[in-house]
C-alpha cells in the first residue's frame, strides 16, 4: 500500500511536463498513467533527482502493473467497461 501512495506523489511531483495523469476507471487511461509516470521516473533520474536503486524498484512495479492492464484489456476487450 505504501508503493501505491509513493507512486501517486511521484505522479503529482513532476510537474515539469504538461501531460495530465487522468483519473478514471478505463483501463486504457489507466495504462496511459502508468506509461506517463514511466516517463517521469526517467526524467527524474537523469535529472539527478533520484537515484538509480529508487528507479529501478518503481519501474518494476509500474512495468508489471502496465502489463498486467494490457492483460486484463485483451481478456475484456468487448466489455465497454474496462475499455
Amino acid at each position: 500500500m505504501k508503493k501505491l501512495i509513493i507512486i501517486g506523489l511521484l505522479a503529482c511531483s513532476s510537474c515539469a511536463s504538461k501531460q495530465y495523469v487522468y483519473q478514471s476507471t478505463k483501463v486504457n487511461k489507466s495504462i496511459h498513467n502508468l506509461e506517463l509516470m514511466i516517463k517521469w521516473l526517467k526524467e527524474d533520474y537523469v535529472n539527478g533527482d533520484i537515484p538509480i536503486y529508487v528507479v529501478k524498484n518503481y519501474y518494476i512495479v509500474l512495468e508489471n502493473t502496465r502489463a498486467n492492464l494490457e492483460q486484463m484489456k485483451k481478456k475484456y476487450k468487448n466489455d465497454k467497461k474496462w475499455t
